[in-house]
């Protein structure tokens, strides 16, 4: 369990990446988007790769994860005897909370129309990369904030242990509330690499310990009397 006061942003992405449509008797005329979307599918790679060795946040030593930068959806043609003309590429970029979302879809979008601009075809028909779906904003709060403080401190104290404090990776929705001004962050049993499979699980011991915590935060935080 972690003490977690930053959670990363999220958001999907799409590139159209065009080539030209040939007669299957014409074969040799036809410029692949299947092959066109490969190099665009290597450079988002080269990107992530680029984003994780520059990219820095104290409070995620290791970027790797919430920087996840990723295609998962790539997609071309509607007939086996028809040569297609376009290629679909979807994916997820992660953004740290001390990025803005603009400037990181500003990123991805010019990182891939430099790197076409290499090429003999796509630098006449770059990418066209847009964002659809899904957008997750990342959010944090001062790892000194009181309430991050009180966890702390109730973890301390309920677990006999100090607290690793550290980011989310992946966004969540404690920004709807940071929006909103209300100092939030993120804490609970399990870890993120059990979240989202068909055998999700927690360990019954982290439910307990983290109801203890919870509890004593509680307590803490809007104060008690002791009765006797």
């Amino acid at each position: 369990m972690e003490v977690q006061p930053a959670q990363s942003g999220s958001m999907w992405f799409e590139a159209l990446v065009r080539g030209r449509s040939a007669s299957m008797s014409r074969i040799w005329e036809h410029v692949s988007p299947i092959e066109q979307g490969y190099k665009v599918f290597r450079a988002i790679q080269d990107l992530y790769r680029i984003r994780v060795s520059e990219k820095r946040h104290p409070l995620y030593p290791d970027p790797r994860g919430a920087l996840g930068l990723f295609v998962g959806v790539f997609t071309s043609g509607d007939f086996p005897s028809n040569p297609p003309e376009l290629c679909v590429i979807k994916g997820r970029m992660g953004i740290l909370p001390n990025e803005k979302v603009e400037e990181a879809q500003r990123e991805l979008i010019e990182f891939l129309e430099n790197r076409a601009r290499l090429d003999p075809w796509l630098r006449f028909n770059p990418p066209e990369v847009s964002f659809k779906g899904y957008l997750g904003t990342p959010s944090e709060i001062s790892p000194d904030h009181p309430i991050c403080t009180t966890v702390k401190e109730a973890f301390r104290e309920a677990l006999g242990k100090e607290a690793l404090v550290k980011g989310h990776e992946g966004a969540s929705d404690m920004r709807v509330l940071v929006q909103a001004g209300i100092p939030t962050l993120i804490f609970g049993p399990g870890t993120i690499t059990q979240m989202h499979a068909m055998n999700e699980w927690v360990r019954v011991e982290d439910v307990v310990d983290a109801t203890k915590v919870m509890a004593l935060t509680i307590l803490k935080w809007c104060g008690y009397e002791e009765e006797g």
